[in-house]
């Protein structure tokens, strides 16, 4: 009998190993309204009768019929592995235009980008083949949905403490070109209020604060304010930042006769520091270009 299938389908779902991690099983009396209008737009004739549909709703395949155990697995793998097509022919896309910014406007390529990390298995997304999608600068940029994602999931990440890392880079990626000059900081204050409000991410990047106070001390011109917050910073700040920050002290320099010895001296100490570090010959004839203004 019908009762008998659907009794035996239940069975089989229930037997059959991880169905609940990859899917939400939800059962439908068609013998209510909502049921009855389902069984219509479906066109269900018979019983047991299966829908599975996608992340969006849409359905991507339907059975008809009792099967064994090993053949609802197989029908399980079968939709599982197209899907998987589908999401590698996305997430190339992703790539693609990535690589090539022209082929989609910054807003359509932040919804391909949302619409994918919405619609993949959580487990799938965290594991190292989708870390490519975290790691590229023009796909995940401060406060965009990819950084959002990586920022509640961090520590699930198969490498959190990398997850970790690539927050702190994002941000001092954001805020640093305030302070060495190359933005405009009169143009970044919604975005250093956005920063402020984020509790999140302060609470997982070292001297987010500081840094924006840096950048707002530098269009102040308050040098030697500058001078000594810069100098605890850069203590705390991993130092693949050290050379970015400490040249920002060009526009001290450039006012070296107005600022008092306290201060050139520990703008000194902060640019000889640096000199002590092996860099490369083109940044050593800066480093020392601007140390010469200090002395």
């Amino acid at each position: 009998s019908c009762s008998h299938k659907r009794r035996w389908m239940h069975g089989i779902i229930a037997k059959t190993e991880n169905v609940d991690k990859h899917y939400m099983i939800s059962v439908i009396d068609t013998g209510t309204k909502e049921g009855a209008g389902l069984a219509v737009q479906y066109s269900v004739t018979d019983y047991p009768f299966i829908i599975v549909v996608n992340n969006y709703g849409d359905p991507i395949d339907k059975i008809d019929r009792a099967l064994s155990k090993e053949d609802f697995e197989a029908r399980l793998t079968a939709i599982r592995l197209s899907s998987d097509r589908e999401s590698i022919g996305k997430l190339n896309q992703i790539y693609t235009i990535a690589t090539s910014p022209s082929l989609a406007s910054k807003e359509a390529f932040e919804k391909i980008v949302n619409d994918y990390l919405l619609t993949q298995n959580l487990e799938h997304l965290l594991s190292n083949t989708h870390w490519d999608i975290f790691a590229s600068s023009v796909i995940t940029q401060y406060n965009n949905g990819a950084y959002k994602f990586l920022l509640k999931h961090q520590a699930q990440f198969q490498e959190p403490e990398d997850a970790k890392n690539r927050i702190c880079e994002i941000v001092y990626d954001t805020i640093i070109p305030y302070i060495i000059g190359i933005e405009e900081l009169r143009k970044s204050e919604e975005l250093f209020s956005v920063l402020e409000q984020d509790s999140a991410t302060i609470a997982v990047v070292p001297s987010i604060e500081r840094l924006i106070e840096l950048a707002r001390l530098r269009v102040k011109g308050y040098e030697a304010d500058y001078v000594r917050l810069l100098g605890d910073v850069v203590s705390e700040i991993d130092e693949n930042y050290e050379y970015p920050l400490i040249m920002s002290l060009d526009f001290v320099a450039d006012s070296v006769d107005n600022i008092d010895k306290s201060t050139k001296s520990a703008a000194r100490k902060l640019v000889e520091k640096l000199r002590q570090k092996s860099l490369s010959s083109a940044k050593m004839l800066l480093i020392e270009a601007l140390l010469a203004k200090f002395s």
